[in-house]
């Protein structure tokens, strides 16, 4: 026994697999590039609005197809031609109409009147070729070419199923080719309403045959395809065709690389009813006018380890950023399950199965377009932004992969993101721009058989995760943060304000007693000398008023950071709590099932003792203490802290230190500050530690982890290491910076060390990051936290 597959199973893999007449289009013009054609001509001909020949063919079908075709009928047929076909046409086709003989040769007329014929300059193929390759649905033949091939120019088609796409356009395909040794051409004509859904016919039941034709001459200078496709089971119009010219085929080869070397080049064409249609390109000009240009780059290293680097151009703020991630840095990015919309998990091996990929993309502050010689007015400049944007359209060496990048396709889910961050920042009508892969360098991001996106798998989430950090946690944030910072330098230090209005005041005493000593008279004008002095001491009271603000406003900030490092605070002890009174709760259970158990007694003891150990952390930063400052021993504060991290510690084998710069015993450090503040300094620094250490453990399965703190008791200051992955030196500055953080969003706000930097601030202190103890060549692991002169 074997397998039998009915007809109509073509219909499921053509008409009704491939979802729109672009694609179907695309697939089609695919196939060309394939047979190494460099020009394509796409040319429809609509002789007949379809509402008017669906009735035509309903009339005539009513009819015995062998009656002869009278007079009259031959004559409303002709009458009903659409009146935007060219002259020539019409009147061939009138003549054909009024010769018919039949009703049956009316009908072949009247689906051959409208009609798209894709043409190409190609291989072409053999009488054998068609009849043994053409008519194998899903053949290998170009997968085997794909993977033999050692050439630069990639083959599209690997599914063998691209031809059934014509289904999709119209109900019947003739098929007229020829290859250079040819003398004649070949022909094949389907009719695929006989692969209805209304018939249980067998697929080997319909007969489908190829035949030689005419000379080759006629079609062909030297080889060549002709596809015709009749019988259109849609209406096209002109506007269509445009849509489907600006929309679909203008993306179909990568529009940034045309002028690049190296590049697979095919010339296409398009017409409609013998008119010209425009296939536009993108103007490069336009570049020009970009507020940011962004490159980015996925790679091996020479470890052969995956980095992901790139380069932001703000024009707009006239500044310009470099980022860069190792395999720890992406490690830390895929733990993010807000970011795993396609898979549960991404295994930490996909960073090597992905394969390299290249972003490009210009990003449009719409607001400031302006007119530009070459294109036209603010608005033509606009619309051309409009027809290009709607973020990173993905090409596959140097082809488009379908819908990615479309109007009304948001796949790496940004429009919403921006909508959440505030400002609307990098959405897609802001974003011209394009991903570039290719089959041999990333073979498991694969086409879906509809052509609709790529199939799930562990390398398309990725690849989606990464082009979302690239976009948010990279650029936005970054243009953020260079427009926040240009608005604060717009905005005068209020100590400035204060002085003006003060010099003001003193500007207006000098100026009166300059008046009185020139006209003595004005002394004795009390009224005027009244005004004077009214407005001298409404100026001073203002001044007043304006300091008092000024000092309740830090005061306010100082209250809302330390709220906030209290915040973050609780965050990381909830975990660490939710996890102990799981233990508790677990431990518990089992108690009551054996009363007996003297072991678990002292289990539940340890994880009581561990609770206790972390809420006392919290005990120096209550509302009541927060800002008192105290003489104590930082060196007992940081071994407190480790204590109770000990459960945590223990559970990822990692190590903890207090010791002197010489490695021995940490000697007293007693400071003068205030001591909630500088736990939420360790405690972030902690943090911060066993995160990335985590993270190296995963990479590095005989890892070791450690954390050491090194007390400088001659200096005032301590330094806190650890030997994980550690941080580039050219973004370490950034990590200071509220809201910029490289781990994964949920367990890293982006304040902590901001906090840090601002408690340092408070106390006359300094917190950077150190050269010393690095355990990576242009990485660091080291912050320094160094004390001003105690009082």
């Amino acid at each position: 026994m074997h397998f039998k597959v009915a007809a109509r199973t073509v219909l499921h893999l053509g008409a009704e697999l491939i979802s729109s007449d672009g694609i179907a289009l695309y697939e089609l013009i695919k196939n060309s590039f394939d047979a190494s054609a460099d020009s394509v001509e796409i040319s429809v001909q609509m002789a007949f609005p379809f509402a008017t020949y669906q009735e035509l063919r309903t009339q005539l079908m009513k009819l015995p197809t062998k009656r002869a075709a009278t007079e009259s009928q031959c004559a409303q047929i002709a009458s009903r031609i659409n009146e935007s076909l060219n002259l020539e046409s019409k009147r061939a086709l009138k003549r054909k109409i009024l010769e018919a003989g039949t009703v049956a040769t009316l009908l072949s007329i009247l689906d051959d009147a409208n009609h798209i014929v894709v043409s190409d300059s190609g291989e072409g193929m053999s009488a054998k070729e068609l009849a043994e390759v053409y008519l194998t649905i899903g053949t290998r033949s170009r997968l085997v070419e794909k993977e033999a091939s050692e050439m630069d120019r990639p083959v599209l088609g690997e599914k063998g199923v691209g031809r059934l796409s014509t289904m999709r356009l119209g109900d019947r395909l003739s098929v007229i080719t020829a290859t250079s040794t040819d003398r004649r051409t070949n022909h094949l004509d389907i009719d695929w309403r006989a692969f209805s859904h209304k018939e249980d016919t067998l697929i080997e039941e319909i007969e489908v045959s190829p035949y030689i034709g005419g000379q080759k001459g006629e079609y062909f200078n030297s080889s060549g395809t002709r596809i015709i496709i009749s019988a259109l089971r849609a209406d096209w119009t002109r506007d269509k065709c445009k849509r489907i010219a600006i929309e679909e085929i203008s993306r179909f080869i990568d529009p940034f690389s045309r002028l690049e070397k190296g590049r697979p080049q095919l010339k296409l064409f398009m017409s409609y009813n013998a008119e010209t249609i425009v296939i536009p390109r993108i103007d490069r000009i336009l570049f020009s006018q970009a507020h940011a240009y962004v490159t980015a780059k996925y790679r091996p290293d020479e470890n052969g380890k995956p980095t992901l680097s790139g380069h932001i151009d703000y024009r707009l703020g006239k500044t310009s950023d470099s980022f860069r991630l190792d395999k720890a840095g992406l490690l830390g990015i895929i733990e993010d399950p807000k970011l795993r919309e396609l898979s549960d998990y991404i295994e930490p091996s996909t960073l090597e199965t992905l394969g390299p990929f290249d972003v490009e993309f210009y990003w449009f502050n719409r607001r400031l377009l302006e007119s530009v010689e070459g294109i036209g007015t603010k608005q033509d400049v606009m619309a051309l932004v409009r027809r290009w944007a709607g973020g990173l359209m993905l090409f596959r060496d140097g082809f488009r992969v379908n819908p990615y990048g479309s109007a009304d396709d948001d796949w790496l889910n940004l429009d919403p993101r921006a909508f959440g961050a505030g400002g609307y920042k990098v959405n897609r009508s802001q974003l011209i721009g394009r991903v570039s892969i290719s089959s041999r360098r990333n073979p498991r991001l694969t086409d879906q058989t509809n052509r609709e996106g790529l199939t799930n798998a562990p390398e398309k989430s990725l690849l989606i995760v990464l082009l979302q950090h690239i976009l948010t946690e990279q650029f936005r944030k970054y243009i953020s943060r260079i427009d926040r910072d240009a608005k604060k330098r717009e905005i005068k230090p209020l100590s400035e304000v204060n002085e003006r209005m003060e010099d003001e005041v003193r500007k207006m005493a000098l100026t009166l007693n300059a008046l009185i000593s020139e006209y003595p008279a004005v002394k004795s004008n009390k009224k005027l000398i009244g005004a004077f002095r009214e407005v001298q001491d409404g100026i001073k009271e203002l001044v007043d008023d304006v300091k008092k603000a000024g000092d309740l406003y830090e005061d306010d900030k100082r209250k809302l950071t330390h709220l906030a490092g209290i915040g973050l605070m609780v965050e990381f002890l909830a975990h660490e709590l939710g996890r102990s009174t799981e233990n508790a709760m677990n431990v518990l259970r089992d108690i009551r099932q054996d009363q007996a158990s003297a072991e678990r007694l002292e289990i539940l003891a340890e994880e009581l003792r561990t609770i206790n150990k972390r809420l006392s952390v919290l005990d120096p930063m209550t509302t009541t203490r927060r800002q008192r400052k105290t003489a104590f021993d930082l060196t007992d504060l940081v071994q407190d802290i480790f204590e109770s991290h000990e459960g945590q510690f223990n559970r990822h084998s990692i190590t903890a230190e207090v010791i002197s710069l010489d490695g021995r015993k940490a000697p007293a450090l007693v400071v003068h500050a205030v001591k909630g503040m500088m736990i939420q300094v360790i405690e972030n620094f902690v943090s911060n530690s066993v995160y990335w250490l985590k993270i190296q453990k995963m990479d590095d399965k005989v890892f070791k982890p450690k954390i050491t703190v090194r007390i400088d008791k001659g200096h005032n200051r301590f330094f806190f290491t650890d030997n994980g992955p550690g941080i580039f030196e050219e973004i370490a500055e950034d990590v200071f910076e509220p809201f910029v953080t490289y781990r994964r969003p949920q367990t890293g706000r982006g304040l902590g060390l901001y906090i840090c930097r601002d408690i340092a601030e408070y106390h006359g202190a300094t917190v950077r990051w150190s050269e010393r103890y690095s355990a990576h060549e242009e990485k660091l692991n080291t912050l320094e936290f160094a004390f001003g002169t105690q009082k």
